[in-house]
């Protein structure tokens, strides 16, 4: 099983404005950059084996960053992106109750199952990143160090998948730019209360 290090990526303006990015590729504002500077100071000692990453720019240009100790190929993968947020992305959060309300009732009372228009649902999501989960582990699976760079709520939503808690939990687990966190991956992940 790998030894996996989980990393968000660095702040971008929209994190700043309260805007919903999902799938558009927006780059990192300045802070962003110095988180991304900052982390890669903080793990150039460890001894990755390999590093993944969304293809979207804030979080590859982030693997980027921290692979300057390691010079290793980064592996990108798309499933590894944010929740597809359809035409909410780039809205602020407080306007999608007004721009669409019976769409955010929807969504309100079943946020895991419900799909935003032209997006996805958070069980779709989830879905997705337990294949590149598994995938990581099938290609570590000596306890090999691995690096993933990925998004707050996809990540968010793949340590309820292995840890079996319910995907609800993920909305009270959102990372925080640039901190890492490391976890022991088993094998096989647990039920999820879902």
């Amino acid at each position: 099983m790998a030894n996996i290090c989980f990393l968000r990526h660095g702040q971008t303006s929209w994190n700043v404005e309260g805007k919903w990015q999902g799938h558009t590729d927006i780059g990192l504002n300045e802070t962003g950059l110095f988180q991304a500077n900052n982390i890669s100071e903080l793990l150039k000692d460890q001894k990755f084996e390999a590093i993944y990453s969304s293809d979207l720019r804030r979080a590859y240009s982030t693997a980027e960053i921290i692979n300057r100790h390691h010079n290793l190929p980064i592996i990108k993968d798309e499933r590894l992106r944010e929740q597809n947020l359809g035409n909410w992305e780039g809205l602020y959060v407080k306007q999608i109750p007004d721009l669409f309300p019976r769409d955010w009732e929807t969504f309100s009372n079943d946020p895991i199952n419900t799909r935003i228009k032209g997006g996805e649902s958070v069980r779709e999501l989830a879905s997705r990143m337990v294949e590149i989960y598994q995938k990581i582990n099938r290609a570590h699976p000596n306890t090999a160090q691995v690096l993933v760079v990925a998004h707050g709520l996809s990540l968010a939503v793949l340590y309820c998948e292995v840890n079996g808690l319910h995907l609800e939990e993920a909305f009270n687990l959102k990372l925080e730019n640039a901190k890492p966190f490391f976890l022991e991956m088993p094998l096989e992940l647990k039920p999820t209360a879902r």
